[in-house]
């Protein structure tokens, strides 16, 4: 059974969301680098700003929830919950709108 539910292990379930992230934001990136740069459509660079910093936003401050989170007391951590959202809900926009701009590529 290859499901990690958050309320059985926080740590492994967030793990696993934070390789996620990672893998398809690095995996974005080679794509465009591997592409030449009259490839890349408009607003790509803007683009590939806001994918890191929702990708790498979210998974810092979610680590810092995480780690500072007490689960004696169930105190969380210093982060509001409203920004770690404000981030991951930006990560699945990029998800979601990061077919637009990928540089043209011939199929394969």
């Amino acid at each position: 059974n290859f499901v990690y539910r958050s309320g059985k292990d926080s740590y492994m379930h967030y793990y696993v969301i934070f390789q996620v992230q990672m893998a398809v934001f690095l995996a974005y990136i080679g794509n465009f680098l591997a592409n030449e740069r009259r490839t890349r459509p408009a607003g790509s660079y803007v683009f590939i700003v806001l994918f890191g910093l929702s990708a790498v936003g979210s998974a810092a401050l979610m680590s810092l929830q995480l780690l500072q989170y007490n689960h004696e007391t169930e105190e969380r951590g210093p982060v509001p919950w409203w920004l770690c959202m404000i981030f991951d809900y930006g990560w699945i926009l990029c998800m979601a709108t990061k077919v637009r701009f990928e540089p043209v590529a011939p199929s394969i």
